[in-house]
This record gives structure tokens, sequence and C-alpha cells, in this order.
């Protein structure tokens, strides 16, 4: 609307020109010639006006169109239908069984009584190259030191024997630790003195039947392997089972 309101004030102030110079220049005509001079008028033409094309209103451009997100739809919940309760029935309880006495505390097996009054309990060895010897203690059922019983010592024909356990023959006011006894097979260490030694409680009153080959057995056979540079004594230990 602006432009078009603009083009006719234009062409309007044209045509007003126009006009002006007509009448100016029939008056300046008359004045520089006294002779009738024919005026050939020119009327000026009219320029054709510009054709005004009309800019076309800009087309709105549709929004567009929303598309409703699918909602889930709750499941409807099935409400259970209520149902007639049982009523309880008695129920026939059984009948309590008579009580039974209680067994009888048994006392548990005896032990199997001992082969022998003597029993060799774990044994130890070390190396001294001083001397070689078979040492050790002789204990009751509950730990305590026994003293008075002999320990044989054999190695193919040589037979030694200990003094009593706890008791020292040869020097009585010295006496020995309770319970323990030892023999000295060689010091200084000899190399024959390494064998194994089969060693045995015996039943002896003295010495001299405590070293006999033929004395009664009263335990096992133990053995002592000594060897040179790994075991020169060695620490053997005995229970008195009664």
């Amino acid at each position: 609307m602006r432009a078009q309101k603009s083009f006719i004030t234009l062409l309007v102030v044209l045509l007003m020109v126009g006009v002006l110079g007509c009448v100016l220049t029939d008056r300046l005509s008359g004045r520089r010639s006294t002779r009738p001079v024919s005026v050939v008028r020119q009327v000026a033409t009219r320029t054709p006006l510009p054709t005004f094309t009309p800019t076309p209103p800009a087309t709105p451009t549709p929004l567009p169109t929303l598309t409703p997100t699918n909602t889930s739809t709750p499941t409807p919940t099935l409400t259970p239908t209520p149902t007639d309760t049982p009523t309880p029935t008695n129920t026939p309880r059984p009948k309590p069984k008579p009580t039974e006495p209680p067994p009888e505390a048994q006392a548990p097996p005896p032990q199997p009584t001992p082969e022998y009054q003597f029993s060799p309990e774990p044994w130890e060895g070390q190396w001294n190259g001083g001397l070689a010897q078979i040492r050790g203690k002789i204990r009751d059922r509950n730990g305590q030191p026994v003293n008075g019983y002999f320990v044989q010592a054999r190695c193919g024909g040589t037979v030694l024997a200990s003094n009593p356990s706890g008791i020292n023959l040869y020097a009585p006011d010295k006496p020995y630790e309770p319970g323990a006894y030892d023999m000295i097979l060689s010091s200084p260490l000899d190399p024959n003195s390494m064998c194994r030694w089969e060693v045995r409680v015996v039943q002896a009153s003295n010495y001299e039947e405590a070293k006999n080959p033929g004395a009664p057995s009263l335990s096992p056979v133990g053995y002592c392997d000594l060897s040179w540079g790994e075991m020169s004594i060695c620490f053997a230990n005995w229970r008195k089972n009664w």
C-alpha cells in the first residue's frame, strides 16, 4: 500500500511540472517576437504509467500437526471373587505313644591291653661330631618320670646297656634327671658306631643282666639309624603302660 501511494504522488508531481513548463514557454515566446509567428504547439504525450504488479501476499506456512502420543491403557485389575471359607474340621490327633525308658548308659569299650609294658614314643636324632650316644626318658601314661629300668642297645655283636633310668650306678651322689637314661656308644666319635642300633627296654636287676642278649624284653624293638654327618645322637623315649 505504501508503494502505491508513492507512485500516485510522483505522477501528480510530474503532471504539474508539465503544465507549468507549457505556460512559461508561451510567455517567453510572446516577449521575444513582435511578429506573429505561427506557433506549433507540441502537446506532450503522456508516458504510460508503469504497470504495478502487486506482490502476492506470502502464503502462511501451516504449522506441523502434532501427532498425539499413544498412552498405555491400564490393564483392568481382576477382582477375585470371594469364595466361601470352608469350616475347619476337627482333625483327630494320634494318641501319644507310651514313653519308653531311656537306654541305660553304656561304658565305652575297654582299650586293648598293650602287648608290652613299655611302648616307644616318637624318636628324634641330631648330629654331634664329638660322640655317638643313645639317650632318652621313661614316663608313665600321665607323663610322670619312671626310675629303675634298663635299656639295651645292640649292633651286630656289640651289646651295650644303660644305667637304670634316673639312677647313676657309677656316681650315686650325682643322679640322673628323673626317668632319664643314656648310653655312650663312642667318644670321641668312632665311625664304627654309625650303625642301625636295636633298642629295647629289658628286665634286669643289674648291668650285667641288662646287657645280656637273652634278657627278657619289656618293650618292642625300636631302631636308631646313626649316619655319619647326619645323626650321631638318638633320643629314644618310652612310655610305661602299666
